[in-house]
């Protein structure tokens, strides 16, 4: 999607002078936006990326509404001074206030109404004075001591901070005043090539827990799911450049300081051959200890680290990134300032070494315009939330800029000639539609100087290209043919598809049968159940045209007896008490699994984390897929090894008694990892990095859900059939004691237990393997046209049973009998016909359109004589039997007026009436 870059309204020129953009003062307004250009309701790559310190409008910049330390709620600071506020929304997007009642704009500031409905903290939620009774000086969170010793900063661990902020969209037409980051295409020209040329390219991130992803919203799996500014530059870049041949290794490690372990680098970095490496440390080198190392120390550990890549991978080249600023009350943002200047100095003693450097923007930010330190960070203390990782990947994004567009157009242009090779294509009359292509991608790029804009036009082009050249010569095409037979309605046709190169067409068109649907009176097809929607299917007898009706799902479902389950918010669980389950090598993890709020909670995962919790095995909710992915955290920033759809998609937003097994299941000697969901394999994949030896299964899971039937085992088994391996721990969770069990070897947890389900409702606890027992439930009587069956419901897993098929009555489908004229249709509304099945008990509707009369022809108002036309007749008969003659009239033909009766008026309408058509 493409979005405005208004400068003014007349376009007048910009310059870049001193580190300011100064522009023309005409006011910009939403009215220059689209509705899909203001819209800022969900996480888009391409708003998130548009360079703040480009254009009039800012998406979601957030804002902590909080109280200053006088207790005043004064107006907040924004990155502009805003001319028109579009939104304020909760930082999940999922609340939008509104202006007036719950803020107002003030001055370029946002002030917020202490009547509204938009909770302030205050001041003392983030900054308390003092810590609570029974905290040591000693511990780490939540409270941290300020560096002077007076007061205390709070430290989160998850969401509780970041959910309190606010989103503001807004219009402005100030000038950017912090410096904006310049182009290291001189400096990194590798990797600016590949990235123009769209060849592949690996990018591997190197860092602490910031680059994992710690703490954007996607990595607390929150809306808006926001990606850490690794994915997110990653995915811009493709975007950016239409270069979907980028590759993105994460390999930060979270704790971790710039100091050089020559391990680390072989397995992190130049074991993955990359192009580039972002090299981002500082966060925790600037903060260890209160004080941080020393500059000297942070410089000889990144030229180590540097001068080790240029060693390996000669042609490698390596962005520097500072780090954003920790607390400024707890740790020195001297330190922080001394080793992002640093990283300057850095580079220039190096060829193929850039620096993008974000810390510079937000200390302006924080020091010259006012925004607050926490609207960077999502825990208040060392990471960011979407803000500050979208700084960071703005400025990485601008770090990569092509700095000549009119020889990159140049360039795109005669990549994609060359690829066509219009000449080349004279004899099978391609080459003036390919030139056609070409030439208009020209024209539409000639004035566009923003590279994404550039290569949505390019990618565009490449597509119908791609089609052109794919296409055979007509005389070769391998066709397909389907006939798609005529209904009452539609038109039939003959759809060709070549198998060859997928062209496509319509012929040999059949009218329409004509006249109404005959539909019949509605079959079950899909019965409802505790678990699903049933259906209802009406079906033409003369065409088969169906239309469908939903039947809401059943509530109230049954209660097993005594059968418990677990029941938890937010799980990071681990079987520490186990010790090594896996210690031949291979091993499996088996849950039954039943998520309850993860839609509305942001729940992306559940899964098995092995490899030392380097790999995971587990299923994304949010995109309905199973995944291997690497990543050294809970989920924040993984990079996919493999993925496979599967749908776990809930019922009406809900996911209650949609019960899974998810098994992983891993072998040490092959190095292979599958996954099975119901006992069926959904993905097997093998990597030498996929082991279990000496190691530990770990469940985790943020959100609200169900858990039971937990085994964990070592050796070969076979989650089809259950059977095979070495079962180490296993816990029903039918009792307190297996409860009890089961937490004592899953004791290293953030998971809340919010009760255990003494009789649960409905649970299924998977499809594990079993025969079913099954009550009678429903008959599904056969038709002339369908089979019919019986239904039974299988007492253990709720499941919808079907036997004792029988084929349908008859082969030719339907023979319908005794019409009947159930409704007679009139000017203003329809009628029906009803008829009945003469060999089985289906009964038929076939609608009278209004209109028309009972025998098909349309019903001309004023044709009261049903000659087929208005002449003088009509008007002699009218008269006659407005006069008392003994002669019917339909009150559709002779009604002209509508009221439902015939009266003298209708005469006199009649008259004008041909009159008027008589001229």
């Amino acid at each position: 999607m493409k979005i405005k870059k208004i400068i003014s309204l007349v376009l007048a020129m910009a310059t870049i002078s001193g580190g300011l953009v100064n522009s023309s003062t005409a006011a910009v307004t939403s009215k220059d936006y689209s509705k899909e250009e203001l819209d800022s309701s969900s996480y888009d790559v391409r708003k998130y990326t548009d360079y703040f310190w480009e254009g009039n409008i800012v998406y979601n910049e957030i804002v902590f509404p909080i109280r200053d330390s006088s207790g005043k709620l004064k107006p907040f600071e924004l990155m502009y001074d805003a001319t028109e506020i579009i939104s304020v929304k909760s930082y999940r997007l999922d609340v939008t206030y509104q202006e007036g009642e719950d803020y107002l704009l003030l001055d370029g500031d946002l002030y917020i109404r202490p009547a509204g409905t938009i909770p302030v903290q205050p001041y003392s939620f983030i900054h308390p004075a003092t810590a609570p009774n029974g905290y040591g000086a000693d511990e780490f969170s939540p409270y941290y001591p300020h560096a002077d010793g007076v007061g205390y900063e709070y430290w989160t661990g998850g969401q509780d901070v970041c959910e309190k902020a606010l989103a503001v969209t807004y219009i402005h037409n100030d000038t950017w005043k912090a410096p904006i980051p310049e182009s290291q295409e001189s400096r990194l020209p590798g990797i600016m090539k590949k990235l123009m040329n769209r060849e592949a390219a690996t990018i591997v991130v190197a860092g602490d827990s910031v680059s994992t992803g710690a703490m954007g919203s996607g990595f607390l799996g929150m809306p808006p799911f926001a990606d850490a500014y690794p994915e997110m530059t990653a995915n811009a870049l493709r975007e950016k450049f239409g270069n979907v041949n980028i590759k993105l290794v994460n390999s930060a490690i979270g704790g971790t300081m710039s100091h050089f372990d020559e391990t680390k680098m072989n397995n992190t970095i130049i074991n993955h051959s990359p192009d580039l490496v972002i090299i981002n440390f500082g966060m925790n080198d600037s903060s260890c200890d209160r004080v941080g190392i020393p500059g000297e120390e942070f410089k000889a550990n990144i030229k180590q680290q540097i001068d080790y890549i240029k060693e390996k991978l000669p042609t490698c080249e390596v962005l520097l990134v500072s780090s954003l600023y920790g607390n400024r009350y707890t740790f020195p943002a001297e330190r922080y300032e001394e080793h992002a200047a640093l990283l300057h100095v850095i580079a220039d003693e190096y060829e193929g070494v850039g620096v993008a450097d974000p810390q510079k923007i937000e200390k302006y930010l924080i020091e010259e315009t006012g925004k607050d330190f926490v609207d960077f960070m999502a825990d208040n203390m060392v990471h960011p939330g979407d803000l500050g990782m979208r700084l960071m990947t703005q400025t990485i994004l601008a770090a990569l800029d092509v700095g000549d567009i009119p020889a990159y157009r140049k360039l795109l242009i005669d990549q994609m000639t060359k690829y066509a090779d219009p000449d080349n294509h004279i004899d099978d009359g391609k080459k003036d539609e390919l030139l056609d292509i070409i030439d208009k991608a020209r024209d539409d790029i000639a004035d566009i100087d923003i590279e994404w804009d550039i290569n949505e036009i390019i990618t565009e082009a490449y597509e119908k290209l791609d089609f052109i050249l794919g296409r055979c010569a007509f005389e070769d095409h391998v066709f397909k043919h389907t006939i798609i037979d005529p209904t009452c309605k539609e038109d039939g046709f003959v759809h060709s598809i070549c198998e060859i190169c997928g062209y496509e067409y319509d012929h040999d068109f059949m009218n329409a049968l004509g006249g109404e649907h005959i539909m019949d009176n509605g079959r079950l097809t899909t019965s409802p159940t505790y678990k699903i929607s049933g259906i209802k299917t009406y079906t033409c007898a003369k065409c088969g045209y169906e239309e469908y009706e939903s039947i809401p799902m059943y509530s109230d479902p049954p209660v097993l007896e005594n059968k418990g389950m677990l029941h938890i918010n937010n799980s990071y669980n681990y079987m520490e008490g186990q010790g090594r389950p896996y210690a031949d090598g291979s091993g499996f993890v088996e849950f039954d699994f039943c998520p309850l709020s993860i839609d509305v909670d942001g729940t992306p995962y559940v899964g098995v984390w092995f490899t030392r919790y380097a790999v995971t095995a587990c299923y994304n909710f949010r995109k309905q897929q199973v995944e291997i992915i690497e990543t050294s955290l809970p989920y924040g920033a993984g990079s996919p090894f493999i993925t496979a759809k599967y749908d776990w998609a809930p019922d009406n937003g809900e996911y209650d008694y949609n019960w899974k097994k998810f098994t992983v299941k891993i072998s040490g000697a092959t190095h292979t990892v599958e996954i099975y969901i119901d006992g069926e394999l959904i993905l097997s994949d093998t990597n030498p990095l996929y082991t279990a030896t000496n190691e530990v299964p770990l469940v985790y899971s943020v959100g609200e859900y169900y858990m039971d039937n937990v085994k964990v085992g070592s050796g070969d088994y076979d989650p089809a059939t259950g059977t095979g391996g070495t079962i180490l721990g296993s816990w029903d969770l039918d009792s307190e004691e297996s409860l009890n069990s089961f937490w004592n070897k899953w004791g290293n947890s953030y998971s809340k237990i919010t009760y255990v389900h003494p009789d649960a409702a409905n649970v299924s606890t998977g499809k594990s393997i079993h025969s079913h027992v099954a009550s009678y439930y429903n008959t599904v009587e056969k038709t002339c046209a369908q089979s019919g069956y019986q239904e039974f419901i299988c007492d253990i897993c709720s499941e919808l049973v079907r036997l004792n098929h029988k084929a349908p009555s008859e082969e030719n489908g339907h023979k319908l009998i005794n019409k009947h004229l159930m409704l007679a249709p009139t000017a203003q509304t329809s009628g029906r016909f009803s008829y009945e099945c003469e060999h089985c008990f289906m009964t038929f509707i076939e609608k009278i359109p209004m209109g028309y009369g009972v025998d098909g022809m349309p019903v001309i108002i004023g044709d009261v004589n049903v000659n087929g036309k208005i002449d003088v007749s009509d008007i002699i008969y009218l008269k006659r039997f407005l006069a008392g003659a003994e002669i019917s009239i339909d009150i559709n033909r002779g009604d002209l007026n509508a009221d439902g009766k015939i009266t003298a008026v209708d005469c006199t309408l009649l008259q004008r009436k041909f009159v008027g058509s008589a001229a």
